[in-house]
């Protein structure tokens, strides 16, 4: 068994004198093991724990480390058949679905873990999010035949307003939301409301938070949450860098609806710019990518950078980079990886010298992986959510490393490219949480 951290320890503790708590550590100070030592003192016999697609195998890996012996069982597919197993890791995609649902709450469990909880934070109607989240705490959900839920998240507002906090607070602690129990009272209450149009019908969205102090107040107790800082891993810092381009394509200098767009990103509607930036979006990351290789290669052959992360969006930016960088060593991850090479592909960058470039597709190389070796990590492309950059720049950062990790968002100067960049940059350095208010 791994020797626990301090932060580890407590955490645990935290979680085991409370039936429903969250640990919203931010990553990489060690949400895993605490959570699986806490399942350890209460003498939990029977463990599930949901997660990310990518991340069951981790878990599956986690659980036969920290934890006392126990039949471990990480499941693939919704139609499967559940076998016994006194510990099972499921994902977030197919736990909902039938019939692994119906399996699933026919058993009780000890101690449900809810990782990466801000997946279950969506409560509009008709979505794949809110099966999610009626699945986990609605009436006959997971959490109802659980004896302890401890939902884990180091991002525990991903979008940056109180409503996504409003479905575990209300499946978990309804008593800490009276009287603004409903969820039309918890928005007037603690979210800032704007009507805007899209696609030619007016939708009210939530933009912020009003009333912090009293729901901070509210939360006292329920969660827990140590930032990087507190357990003295070295932040990384950021900064804008121009690739060198002769000539941009036209459509990247004068870009059509560039108000709206820019409108978009400030205000973080995601789908508006999803909309506009789309074809775009794909240009800039092709244009961007070889002018990454060039750059790069020069810093990796004078060993200026001795191992360099890339990250990206796109596949076709992606199988790029594998290409250009291949006479340097490349392993990485995107979504096409099999959950089984996760962790054998980030031990190939952190273990063996012979790979000095590891290429990940932004989300899912961004949780549950050490790429702490890394010199550099360099976004080629990015997330027009601020909390996918922000997770993922923290794989280069862990409790051993005493060297500061440097964050570069690729922009190609003079374009549209480069007025988006400077607007995202400062939201992915400085996430501000009401967790953190």
């Amino acid at each position: 068994m791994p020797t626990p951290l301090p932060t580890q320890i407590t955490g645990a503790q935290f979680l085991a004198s409370r039936r429903a708590a969250l640990l919203a550590d931010a990553p990489r100070v060690g949400k895993t093991g605490a959570s699986i030592r806490a399942a350890d003192y209460v003498m939990a016999r029977t463990i599930l724990v949901i997660t990310t697609a990518t991340g069951r195998a981790q878990w599956g890996y986690e659980l036969g480390q920290w934890g006392l012996p126990r039949s471990i069982h990480v499941h693939y597919g919704a139609k499967t058949p559940l076998p016994e197993a006194d510990a099972v890791v499921v994902g977030w995609h197919e736990f909902f679905q039938e019939p692994l649902f119906s399996a699933l709450t026919a058993r009780r469990w000890d101690v449900l873990i809810p990782d990466e909880a801000h997946y279950a934070c969506n409560v509009m109607n008709g979505s794949a999010p809110t099966r999610r989240t009626i699945g986990l705490y609605g009436k006959g959900g997971l959490a109802s035949v659980s004896g302890y839920v401890w939902p884990l998240t180091g991002t525990p507002m991903p979008n940056g307003a109180p409503d996504d906090l409003y479905p575990m607070l209300r499946g978990l602690a309804p008593s800490r939301l009276t009287p603004y129990a409903a969820h039309d009272d918890f928005i007037n209450r603690f979210c800032v409301v704007k009507t805007k149009r899209y696609q030619g019908r007016l939708e009210n969205v939530v933009v912020g938070g009003q009333n912090l102090d009293d729901l901070n107040q509210r939360l006292d107790g329920f969660f827990l949450r140590r930032t990087q800082q507190d357990v003295g891993i070295l932040p990384p810092r950021y900064d804008m860098f121009a690739l060198d381009v002769d000539k941009l394509p036209a459509e990247l200098a004068n870009c059509p609806e560039a108000e709206a767009i820019l409108d978009a990103a400030r205000s973080d509607d995601t789908r508006s710019l999803e909309m506009h930036m789309g074809p775009l979006r794909r240009i800039t990351g092709t244009i961007k990518a070889h002018a990454v290789i060039e750059a790069a290669r020069e810093q990796l052959k004078d060993r200026r950078i001795r191992k360099l992360v890339l990250m990206a969006w796109h596949t076709d930016v992606i199988d790029a980079l594998w290409k250009g960088f291949a006479e340097f060593g490349v392993c990485g991850i995107d979504g096409r990886t099999d959950p089984l090479l996760r962790r054998p592909m980030a031990a190939k960058f952190q273990e063996d010298a012979l790979y000095r470039v590891f290429v990940g597709q932004i989300q899912a190389a961004g949780e549950a992986i050490d790429l702490s070796e890394a010199d550099e990590l360099w976004f080629v492309e990015y997330s027009f959510l601020p909390k996918d950059m922000a997770q993922a720049s923290l794989r280069i950062t862990n409790h051993s490393r005493k060297a500061q990790g440097l964050v570069r968002v690729c922009a190609l100067p003079g374009s549209f490219d480069e007025v988006l960049v400077s607007i995202l940059l400062p939201k992915v350095a400085t996430i501000r949480k009401v967790m953190e208010h």
